[in-house]
């Protein structure tokens, strides 16, 4: 399956809280996130032991794989 690139302004870094929040998690610490990072179900970037961000682009992918909207 081909990857498409994305702007990078259209496809924007987030944090994980912004993950939680957008996922619809409740809980105001991030563990749930942290959690599909390390299981792999989401793919982010980690800059340091505490700077860890995901693309929008992978939020939406791990939405529609969740969803069974993969194509």
């Amino acid at each position: 399956m081909p990857q498409t690139e994305v702007s990078p302004a259209k496809d924007p870094w987030l944090t994980p809280r912004q993950v939680s929040q957008q996922l619809g998690y409740r809980s105001k610490t991030n563990h749930s996130v942290l959690r599909l990072i390390k299981s792999g179900a989401l793919r982010a970037a980690r800059y340091n032991a505490r700077c860890i961000r995901i693309r929008q682009s992978e939020v939406n992918r791990f939405l529609a794989e969740a969803s069974g909207l993969t194509c």
